[in-house]
């Protein structure tokens, strides 16, 4: 066996079937095997797997284990001379299994290699090449200085700016994990990964193990792969900061001691705070800038109200006493925003219905609070009716403009398809699920394009699409990322997954992948629904112990129902869900353990047989009415 291939894979089942594909045709005339560790994925990758490339060596350790424990599971069972770490998010060359093994064939003393990698648009990523992360080095990436003198050794020295990409180099420093080609020799001697990183830093580690046992480490430019990658989405999460901090902190004790240990540990700690509450600042200042200026613009047409109203009605602009008018103001605005919170309206696109049941719920609510309210603190129902007109006309006309510019924002896509006839036919239909506007302008189906023939690149030039997206599956890979390194900016270049189940691409290695496909949109894995669901489970829950000497009576064991409220109270359960069978097939998160499940009308809570089609119906179109109907239906089983 020449070499092993390991992939480690996590909820990205379309671009792990592309990856396969591209891998099994670099493999063509390799002695090989391929080993894919599912790292508890809830999508249905592993099911790709075994019925379109039974061929591969699956394991499933039924929970995930992170980066390094999980290529070290398959490190264990793989027996090539070479071993491939490579992510699930790539596509190689033809060629790219080739190069390698004969570069490391012809310099023994070369303990692994990297070859380069470009994102979605073709564009090189800086990690194809990396230095030792030293004080010095991290004090520069963390202040950008990498960026402001992008080929200095003196000032890049993380990404080796001096280092041409085009050329190979025989040594580098510090390889990544997308595409990490080593000895399986090595690693018998020196370990796999280093299971004490989670996410991060392992690469970082091994690389510098395998210079340290004495070998070098080469970059290679004379073969390229693709690498689809997001990393900037999730840097803005405090789990990331956590996590990078975590491997960070192993990392400097492993390998610096003294005032050097110090020093590092020093900056990364001062990065990571400064550079993670930055994130998060910014993160929060987007998640409720919405929010903000919805309160802030219905507390202002509010007192606007107040000021036409008392001058209209009572012919001063003093009539309601400060006190009692802001008290209620303030009251007013809060309920609107948080009824047009759990109805979604900062989730969706909403509709008229959506913004009149946000409107009206918020006027019930505030009419039900209103009239609890002392005396002295109500300032006039009247006010309240024209605070409700006011936010309706407002909701739909800062909705509507709202929709009106990001469509201005969203221009039309316009689409090359590379493919034969009901190839090009399945890339519309799939693209015709998704919201985004498109046109093709060409589709290539007679012959394929010479990607690097001159006539393509003058169509290209002379049409300007925004996206290629080929279509067959049978082009070359070589001709594929050929032509990605050629095309001008700004145009995106997307593929059909093998099986024609989805489009996947990347506009940009700052943006996450992206993925087209016809798999329905189910309402019930929606924040915004799961927010109602949650508030109807804890409205249901007070109003059956608020009575439960009645129901009580009519539920056989009247302890367990009372311990299934207290549970849905508590939120460990809910009183409607999806069976896990169900939900497993229907590739959905099953959420919390249910005490009823979706039945129709007319069928009981006991019968078996339960229909899957209106359990599909039911995620698909979920409301609370729903939820309400079963439980009401299934009064006395509530003790199950």
């Amino acid at each position: 066996m020449k070499l092993s291939v390991i992939i480690v894979s996590y909820n990205v089942r379309y671009f792990l079937e592309r990856c396969l594909a591209s891998v099994f045709k670099a493999l063509a005339h390799i002695p090989a095997e391929v080993i894919v560790v599912d790292n508890a994925s809830a999508d249905d990758s592993c099911e790709m797997i075994q019925s379109t490339y039974p061929e591969v060596r699956l394991i499933q350790p039924g929970e995930n284990l992170g980066f390094g424990r999980a290529n070290n599971l398959a490190l264990k069972e793989a027996s090539g001379e070479y071993i491939l770490f490579l992510n699930p998010d790539t596509l190689v060359r033809e060629d790219s299994f080739e190069k390698c093994i004969s570069y490391m064939d012809a310099h023994p003393d070369t303990g692994a290699c990297g070859v380069m990698m470009i994102d979605g648009s073709g564009e090189i990523l800086p990690e194809s090449k990396r230095g030792f992360p030293t004080p010095w080095v991290s004090v520069c990436k963390m202040l950008g200085l990498h960026k402001v003198f992008p080929k200095s050794a003196l000032f890049n020295g993380y990404y080796l700016g001096h280092l041409n990409y085009e050329t190979d180099h025989p040594e580098i420093e510090v390889l990544t994990g997308a595409f990490l080609f080593t000895r399986k020799n090595i690693l018998d001697r020196i370990g796999g990964f280093d299971e004490a990183y989670f996410m991060y830093g392992e690469d970082i580690d091994l690389s510098t193990r395998i210079r340290r046992a004495g070998y070098k480490i080469a970059y290679l430019a004379n073969t390229r792969i693709v690498h689809y990658k997001g990393e900037s989405t999730r840097k803005a999460t405090l789990s990331y900061h956590k996590a990078f901090y975590q491997a960070m902190m192993i990392f400097a004790n492993q390998y610096f001691s003294g005032a050097s240990q110090k020093s590092y540990i020093f900056l990364i700690r001062l990065g990571i705070i400064v550079k993670g509450t930055l994130s998060w600042l910014k993160q929060k200042f987007f998640q409720f800038a919405p929010i903000a200026l919805d309160a802030g613009l219905i507390l202002t047409g509010i007192f606007g109200l107040k000021k036409i109203w008392s001058k209209l009605y009572f012919q001063t602009d003093y009539h309601f006493l400060p006190w009692a008018f802001w008290s209620n103001a303030v009251l007013f605005t809060l309920v609107w925003v948080v009824a047009n919170y759990f109805n979604g309206l900062y989730d969706k696109r909403p509709g008229f219905k959506d913004i009149l049941i946000s409107a009206s719920g918020g006027l019930i609510l505030n009419l039900i609070a209103y009239s609890l309210l002392p005396e002295e603190m109500r300032s006039s129902r009247m006010l309240l009716l024209l605070s409700f007109l006011y936010v309706l006309m407002y909701l739909i006309l800062s909705r509507t403009a709202f929709i009106y510019l990001k469509k201005g924002s969203r221009q039309l896509k316009e689409v090359i398809l590379i493919g034969n006839a009901s190839e090009c036919d399945l890339a519309e239909k799939i693209l015709s699920y998704t919201s985004l506007p498109y046109r093709v302008i060409r589709r290539l189906e007679d012959d394929m394009p010479g990607f690097s023939s001159r006539e393509f690149s003058k169509m290209v030039e002379v049409l300007r699409p925004d996206q290629l997206i080929v279509c067959s599956p049978h082009l070359p890979f070589h001709d594929i990322i050929q032509m990605m390194s050629g095309l001008p900016e700004g145009v995106e270049v997307k593929l059909m997954t093998a099986g024609g189940t989805g489009i996947i691409g990347s506009p940009s290695k700052n943006t996450p992948g992206e993925m087209y496909t016809m798999d329905p949109r189910f309402h019930i894995q929606k924040q915004a629904y799961k927010r109602q669901k949650r508030i109807f489970d804890f409205c249901f829950s007070l109003w059956l112990l608020l009575f439960f000497p009645l129901f009580a009576f009519i539920n056989r064991k009247p302890w367990k129902f009372l311990r299934n409220i207290v549970s849905v109270l508590s939120g460990s359960r809910q009183w409607v869900g999806i069976p896990p069978e169900i939900s497993k097939s229907m590739q959905i998160s099953n959420g919390k353990p249910s005490i009823l499940i979706p039945l129709p009308f007319d069928q009981k809570l006991n019968d078996t047989s339960f229909s899957s089609q209106y359990i599909l119906h039911y995620a698909m179109y979920y409301s609370i009415w729903m939820d309400l109907d079963i439980c009401l239906r299934n009064l006395q089983s509530l003790d199950q």
